[in-house]
């Protein structure tokens, strides 16, 4: 198989056999000479041993332009014990202490259908962010290496008044 090509600003899937070693597959079916950094692997099962550093928010804030809505969730949730968090919170902790990163790849293993969409559609408004960022998850539902590139697709209310635009 020839080796995916990533692009910065977008969204991938990559589905791979689970009984290889994990880094070797990735090496192997990917090129990440694109990227200026990469992310260790963010999975469900090193979430009971993460520790979320209030010192990096700073130059978060500043280098890399994040959200506050997202400062104020980071705040606010990293000094509770990591028990009494949902894995949601968990994988947006892990996200944004690893935004530094160009590219962060995040396991899809073990997490529930509705976690994976919820975690998908915030990822794809990370990408904009300052250095753009990209994303790839790993599914571990084949025998074969695949990939595809994600795109959500944003639905607007048909209520919603759109100001008209003035005459010239």
């Amino acid at each position: 198989m020839d080796k995916i090509n990533l692009q910065k600003q977008t969204c991938y899937k990559i589905n791979l056999p689970s009984e290889n070693d994990l880094d070797k597959a990735l090496e192997e079916c990917a090129n990440f000479s694109m990227f200026n950094s990469v992310s260790n692997i963010i999975d469900s099962f090193s979430f009971d041993s993460e520790k979320y550093d209030n010192l990096h928010l700073c130059k978060y804030v500043e280098k890399y332009n994040l959200d506050k809505s997202l400062i104020f969730f980071y705040t606010s949730m990293k000094n509770l014990p990591i028990s009494k968090l949902s894995v949601k919170q968990k994988i947006i902790l892990s996200v944004i202490k690893n935004i530094q990163y160009d590219c962060i790849i995040i396991s899809l293993e073990a997490l529930s259908e509705r976690t994976k969409l919820y975690l998908i559609f915030i990822s794809y408004f990370l990408t904009d962010y300052k250095g753009f960022k990209t994303f790839i998850f790993l599914d571990f539902s084949t025998l074969k290496i695949t990939y595809e590139k994600i795109e959500v697709k944003i639905l607007e209310p048909s209520w919603l008044e759109k100001p008209a635009l003035a005459a010239l």
